[in-house]
């Protein structure tokens, strides 16, 4: 399943978070590889203009695939206690395709015990058990492993210990976007990419429906109370995403 670019008709005027969500999930599939632009660029405003809580707003910009919008709203929101946007941020970079990135912020939020990360990963676990698809024994939440050995592993791998499923998910989808390319209409990675782009679309529902129970979809006039003073060491990592280049970010 793969997305080939925006409509040239005129988006409708939305005035809800309802009607803007449901827009967006009935119109495109959840964005899993790097997506170049906005799929509606004149939905940057309207999401905008609905004055959400920024998790929603960020949520909405990335189901539009309107990264750099996202990626303002997610910066002020890098350390706890504001952890639905530490997990919008690592989704972004999963999307971008900035995964060794993407993986510290998972480690971030499974570390924080993140309510929406345990709620999409522990119905991940229970659908795959369904399925007779399960990982070996292995509990979503713990890859075996001491804490000692955890922590002396790179960050980016302390995933598979804090959450395999997690961390398969986005080493499929590092392999696909690698094999994306090369891969005829009629190859196994397009019945793959359906498969990853449903645990996506997933995964953002997931998070959608849990910022909407904790923050409402109603306005917030000041934005300002969701906001987190960054610790050390994101201010350090974000000033080398801006001013120097790191990772993969364009924006």
């Amino acid at each position: 399943m793969s997305y080939t670019g925006p409509s040239n008709t005129t988006s409708p005027r939305f005035t809800t978070f309802d009607s803007l969500y449901a827009h967006l999930r009935n119109t495109y599939p959840a964005p899993l590889l790097p997506p170049g632009k906005a799929r509606d660029p004149s939905l940057t405003d309207a999401i905008s203009s609905l004055y959400l809580h920024p998790t929603l707003e960020a949520a909405l910009h990335i189901l539009n695939a309107d990264l750099p919008s996202a990626h303002f709203l997610v910066r002020h929101m890098q350390a706890a206690p504001a952890v639905a946007g530490m997990y919008l941020h690592g989704i972004l970079h999963r999307i971008e395709g900035d995964y060794d990135n993407a993986r510290c912020w998972y480690v971030d939020v499974a570390q924080e015990s993140c309510g929406a990360f345990q709620e999409v990963w522990e119905a991940a676990s229970s659908s795959d058990d369904r399925r007779g698809n399960g990982n070996d024994g292995k509990d979503a939440r713990g890859g075996g492993g001491s804490a000692k050995e955890e922590d002396e592993l790179p960050k980016p791998q302390r995933l598979r210990h804090l959450n395999p499923r997690a961390a398969e998910f986005i080493d499929a989808i590092q392999t696909l976007h690698g094999q994306r390319r090369f891969a005829s209409p009629f190859s196994s990675s397009h019945q793959e990419e359906s498969r990853l782009t449903h645990l996506s679309a997933h995964e953002l529902t997931t998070v959608v429906s849990w910022c909407v129970r904790e923050y409402g979809a109603g306005v917030w006039t000041d934005a300002r109370p969701a906001w987190v003073r960054p610790g050390e060491e994101e201010r350090k990592i974000g000033n080398m995403m801006v001013s120097e280049g790191e990772g993969r970010r364009k924006f």
